[in-house]
């Protein structure tokens, strides 16, 4: 399974917000790394 950025998004809904920053914070580095955006070659990115 791979994460796509709807996968954080639907994530977020389903934690309790009380819980989300910690969440985010978790999240944070993995969605800069995975997001297309932050490959600096498209070749890369299918």
């Amino acid at each position: 399974r791979t994460w796509r950025p709807a996968d954080f998004a639907d994530a977020l809904r389903r934690w309790p917000p009380a819980q989300r920053k910690t969440l985010r914070e978790k999240m944070d580095g993995v969605a800069l790394i995975l997001l297309p955006d932050s490959f600096p070659d498209k070749k890369y990115v299918m």
